[in-house]
């Protein structure tokens, strides 16, 4: 995996459009065919975490620091962790069938248990969780409401694949709008 810092026109961080910065971020990988990135905006940088290393100059995003990143997940190991997730749940269908509405959780106590489910293979052991405004994106003519909830704490690796699977996935949905990406420091 690779870590790198990603520079975005001004122009783009005045919009603070999720999804616009998601396609200047893709404009780094033009030889891939799936979503092969991460990324946080974080002030006026964005972290970006990606499988393949990307182009340096891309369309409104030029990369300013890379390196290669293996986080030594190993069983047992203990990290302070930061993430911003879009906790949801998908609520039954009136015939109780799966794939009903999906709607944001909004209470800490329903946010932790939504991540002690999302870090499959570790185990939350102190978290602060920190419920954001409504990120509002622009898709086409289509505007994206997603919840934001930014969750920084310490936690212990139970299974070392699982939760590699997880860091390298990222946590939750809405990825594509900078949610998911699992910033980890071992202690």
């Amino acid at each position: 995996m690779f870590l790198s810092k990603v520079e975005l026109t001004r122009e783009l961080l005045g919009k603070g459009d999720h999804y616009q910065i998601h396609k200047a971020l893709w404009t780094l990988f033009e030889t891939e065919q799936e979503r092969c990135f991460l990324y946080r905006l974080e002030h006026s940088e964005v972290l970006m975490q990606s499988n393949t290393e990307p182009a340096m100059y891309g369309e409104r995003a030029n990369i300013k620091a890379i390196r290669e990143y293996d986080p030594a997940i190993v069983d047992n190991r203990r990290f302070r962790f930061r993430v911003r997730v879009n906790p949801v749940k998908r609520l039954a269908t009136p015939k109780g069938e799966k794939g009903g509405p999906r709607v944001p959780l909004i209470r800490e106590d329903e946010i932790r248990v939504w991540l002690d489910r999302q870090v499959a293979g570790a185990a939350v052991r102190d978290s602060t969780i920190n419920v954001q405004p409504v990120q509002v994106s622009r898709k086409g003519k289509r505007l994206m409401h997603h919840q934001a909830a930014q969750c920084d704490g310490i936690l212990d690796v139970l299974d070392s694949n699982a939760f590699r699977h997880k860091v390298e996935a990222g946590l939750g949905p809405a990825k594509a709008f900078g949610f998911g990406l699992i910033s980890l420091v071992p202690i």
